[in-house]
């Protein structure tokens, strides 16, 4: 299962419209926001005459993990439950026993498979590689609508309109780290790891340093971004994340590849071509098209080494150097705004 999954449950109190594009979703929210609510909803739904409507756009099946399946006398347990689903949409609370990693982590239960999991927890969880576009809370709507509408909206919002860094702060310690450290012109280190740049944030900060620029894989930062929420929101400093799907993603924008139709369409639409049972997270993804593509143009591509000297020259570097700020100084990190972006920058040229 890939793309948009849109879902509605409506009471006469309440609808809740909620849409998920990516294979891991977490829902945040404080108790009272309706997190558990859904569940119960979609559970009393199968129930006869229980007034509730459930709507999907896509013929799957809609299931609520059981709380307790391991020591459940009715329930099987939940990897089996997992194991023997395929293009499932799974509502799992933080209170259900599979996410405690009993007898087996759920990150490796659910790698490789091609269901949809949607997560109502408060908690973080670095081993699962879900995306800052897949970390959700619940809006509600004024409440003088009937049914109140309750909708899941984006935590992750990047809104810097100007930004000039004087310290870079990368996720890895390889092709990324090296390219970046070529182009943008201040000082660049490695974290080495993306649960590490909150550490690496907060030395930079007690070091004095100001106007940070953070970069990072978005495809899989969505268990770091409370932590760096929290920095940025109590810090004096000046913040910037750009939070891409991945480097790679950010490298198939060279101009090297607009030679390509096929490049484009990628980047436009992936989250409708990716399979979840080979790729696990976005970001595996587009390290593969990557990879694909330079073979294309006669080089090869390996994550821990500088990048090919196609990807160096002054014309490719100086046009990844303005798309980058271009990103950043809209509020624009990854997907559906590079066509619009890429149209600007060649009429600036």
């Amino acid at each position: 299962m890939n793309g948009e999954v849109s879902l509605t449950v409506t009471t006469s109190q309440v609808r809740f419209e909620l849409k998920f594009d990516r294979n891991i979703s977490v829902i945040q929210g404080d108790s009272g926001t309706g997190k558990s609510l859904i569940c119960t909803l979609l559970n009393e739904s199968q129930l006869p005459n229980s007034g509730i409507s459930v709507k999907i756009n896509k013929d799957i099946p809609v299931v609520v993990m059981p709380d307790i399946t391991l020591n459940s006398p009715v329930a099987r347990p939940w990897y089996e439950i997992i194991k023997n689903s395929s293009d499932t949409l799974f509502f799992i609370d933080e209170t259900c026993d599979c996410l405690a990693g009993k007898p087996f982590g759920f990150a490796q239960c659910i790698k490789s498979t091609s269901n949809y999991y949607v997560i109502f927890s408060r908690k973080r969880y670095p081993d699962l590689p879900y995306s800052i576009h897949s970390l959700y809370t619940l809006n509600k709507e004024t409440m003088e609508l009937k049914p109140a509408i309750i909708r899941n909206i984006h935590c992750y919002i990047n809104s810097s309109a100007t930004f000039v860094p004087e310290y870079c702060i990368t996720e890895d310690s390889g092709a990324g780290y090296l390219f970046f450290n070529n182009l943008v012109n201040c000082e660049v280190i490695s974290a080495r790891s993306k649960t590490r740049i909150a550490k690496c944030l907060s030395v930079s900060q007690r070091l004095g340093k100001n106007n940070i620029l953070i970069i990072a894989d978005g495809a899989a930062f969505g268990p770091e971004w409370p932590l760096i929420q929290n920095i940025i929101s109590s810090s004096i400093s000046e913040i910037t994340v750009f939070l891409p799907e991945s480097f790679e993603w950010f490298l198939l924008h060279s101009l090297c590849f607009k030679c390509f139709e096929e490049t484009q369409y990628i980047l436009d639409n992936f989250l409708t071509l990716i399979d979840y049972t080979k790729y696990f997270s976005v970001e595996q993804y587009f390290t593969d098209v990557l990879k694909q593509f330079s073979m294309k143009v006669g080089c090869r591509y390996y994550k821990e080494a500088m990048p090919d000297k196609i990807f160096l020259t002054k014309e490719n570097t100086d046009y990844l150097r303005k798309l980058l700020f271009k990103f950043i100084s809209q509020g624009l990190c990854s997907r559906n705004n590079s066509e619009d972006i890429h149209t600007q920058l060649f009429d600036d040229n």
